[in-house]
C-alpha cells in the first residue's frame, strides 16, 4: 500500500490510500507526487500551565509591546508559541481554520485577553513577532523543490526562507486565508538538510496577534516504491490482457 499527501475538491488537506494492486498501482504513481513535507501551527502540541504549547513553532524574536514587556514574557528569545484559547478575543473575533489545512492559530500567550503583567484587555501584542520552524529537506531533489503557503495573520505576515524573503503580506489577514503558489524555491539557498522557516507577523496597533499558517514543500520527482507500484501496476494489466486473450 501507499500514500500520499493530497488536496482535495474543497481546496483542504488529507492524506490518501492507495492499494498497488493490478492498475490501482499505476494510478496511485500517477496521483502522489515525489518527496513531500508539510507541517501548520498547531500540528503537534503539548499542553503546559500556561495552555497548549505547538512543539514545531517558536518565536525566535520579537518587539515590546504596549506595557513595555516582552512578548510572550519576561526574558529573551526564544519564546514558546501558544495556541490560542478558542475562548479568548483571537479566536472568537477571527475565523477559524480559514484556510481548510487544519492548522490553528499560534500566538505570544493562549488567553490574549490579557496582558502582561495583569489582566489589560487588548494590550497584549503590539509590535512584531518571528515564528520559526524547522524543515528536514534530506533526500529531495533540491533544484525541482516548490513551496506552497496558506496563511492567516493579524495583522500581516511575511515569509523567509533560511533569510531569504519569499512572501511579503499586505493589509489585514485576519478573516481569511492567503494561499501563495506553489513556487520555486531552489534558488533559496536551500539545505539538504535542515532550512529555517520563519513568518513575521507585525501587529500595528496593539490587541490580539496570532500566525495561522500551511506550508508544503515538494520536489516533484517520483520516489522509488512509486516506480516500483507503477512496474507492478503495468505488469498487472499486461497479464490482464494476456488471461483475456487466452480465454477468447
Amino acid at each position: 500500500m501507499d500514500w500520499c499527501v493530497f488536496r482535495d475538491s474543497a481546496g483542504g488537506y488529507a492524506v490518501k490510500f492507495l492499494i498497488g494492486v493490478l492498475g490501482m498501482a499505476t494510478l496511485g504513481a500517477m496521483l502522489c507526487s515525489g518527496s513531500e513535507v508539510f507541517g501548520y501551527t498547531g500540528q503537534d502540541t503539548t499542553i503546559t500551565s500556561g495552555g497548549f504549547v505547538d512543539t514545531q513553532f517558536l518565536i525566535v524574536s520579537n518587539t515590546v509591546d504596549n506595557l513595555g514587556v516582552p512578548e510572550g514574557g519576561t526574558g529573551s528569545p526564544p519564546f514558546d508559541a501558544y495556541v490560542v484559547d478558542p475562548s479568548s478575543v483571537l479566536a472568537n473575533g477571527y475565523v477559524i481554520n480559514p484556510g481548510g489545512t487544519g492548522a490553528l492559530w499560534d500566538g505570544p500567550q493562549a488567553d490574549q485577553t490579557i496582558g502582561y503583567p495583569g489582566p489589560v484587555s487588548g494590550f497584549c501584542c503590539a509590535g512584531e513577532t518571528t515564528y520559526s520552524v524547522l524543515v528536514n529537506l534530506t533526500g529531495f531533489n533540491l533544484a525541482t523543490t516548490t513551496l506552497e503557503l496558506v496563511l492567516a495573520a493579524d495583522d500581516v505576515v511575511g515569509v523567509g526562507l533560511n533569510g531569504n524573503t519569499v512572501f511579503l503580506g499586505s493589509g489585514p489577514m485576519f478573516n481569511f486565508a492567503t494561499t501563495v503558489g506553489p513556487f520555486s524555491v531552489s534558488g533559496d539557498s536551500l539545505n539538504s538538510g535542515v532550512n529555517f522557516l520563519n513568518f513575521v507577523v507585525s501587529n500595528y496597533g496593539g490587541g490580539p496577534t496570532g500566525l495561522d499558517a500551511f506550508f508544503e514543500f515538494d520536489d516533484g520527482i517520483p520516489e522509488p516504491q512509486t516506480f516500483t507500484l507503477m512496474g507492478l501496476g503495468l505488469a498487472g494489466i499486461a497479464a490482464l490482457r494476456l488471461r483475456r486473450r487466452r480465454a477468447a
